[in-house]
């Protein structure tokens, strides 16, 4: 008997102790909606911080194709970052998981920060968006031409006079047949084209600011690239930067003009 009521005190005082201790883990469960409830644990702001710098920087993962769907990698590397540094408690992956199907609002209220290098983010590519569909018009086509031209054009000039070049006479010479045809070509789709206008903006181009890791890498090698043929010096990054100027203008050419592209027999 005494037996018995000993084991099941220890049982009742069991259940009371898991009780506890299952209320003492619900009192620390962080609510998306209250910020300070997860905002002011280290582990989470450092996650947190990793992230935001990432995204100012340009180096978050994943290429954005459309601007629409930038707050959701935003989410998603949040919630993983926190997954992944915070530990897999209950907490820390319920946590995550509301992280990555929080609201704009949300963010905006609880993470100001991040939600500002979003709003820029979205802008750099909702600008790029446009571009690209202007690029897939002839006008666009066009002006993509000219500046493989222009490319070509002052690789040619930078090594001029040496014995090792970027681009031989012979290439020159092929690359400005191929951009009379390819105009050519362009202005039969649209009379309308101001070519003089093209080509201002053509030599005026800038390209986009990189919004992720792969094309920062991008510009990395194309700022060496540029250096190289401006300084005049034979290098690799000037060797890489003048071929696909050229060879961007000698696939224009066979997509436009197949037959153009072949070469003619001249023996």
């Amino acid at each position: 008997m005494q037996q018995s009521i000993a084991a099941a005190s220890v049982l009742i005082l069991t259940v009371m102790m898991s009780t506890s201790a299952l209320a003492q883990s619900n009192k620390t469960n962080y609510v998306l909606s209250d910020c300070n409830s997860w905002l002011a644990e280290p582990t989470i702001k450092n996650a947190l911080s990793r992230v935001t710098a990432r995204l100012e920087n340009g180096q978050l993962e994943g290429r954005n194709q459309k601007a629409t769907e930038v707050f959701q990698n935003v989410k998603n590397a949040l919630s993983n970052e926190i997954k992944t540094w915070g530990g897999y408690s209950k907490q820390i992956v319920d946590l995550g998981s509301d992280l990555g199907q929080m609201e704009r609002s949300e963010l905006k209220r609880c993470l100001p920060r991040v939600d500002a290098a979003l709003d820029k983010l979205e802008k750099t590519i909702l600008a790029r968006n446009e571009l690209e569909e202007e690029e897939g018009k002839p006008k666009g086509m066009l002006l993509i031409a000219y500046g493989n031209y222009i490319g070509v054009s002052k690789c040619y000039l930078s090594r001029q006079g040496y014995a090792i070049r970027y681009v031989q006479d012979s290439e020159f010479d092929f690359a400005k047949k191929a951009i009379k045809i390819i105009e050519g070509e362009i202005i039969k789709q649209d009379p309308s084209i101001n070519k003089d206008q093209v080509w201002a903006a053509a030599n005026a181009y800038e390209y986009p600011t990189p919004v992720n890791e792969m094309e920062r890498v991008v510009a990395y090698h194309r700022a060496f690239g540029v250096a190289a043929v401006e300084g005049r010096e034979f290098n690799q990054y000037g060797k890489n930067y003048c071929d696909g100027f050229f060879t961007a203008l000698r696939d224009h050419l066979r997509m436009l003009s197949p037959a153009a592209a072949v070469p003619k027999r001249d023996f």
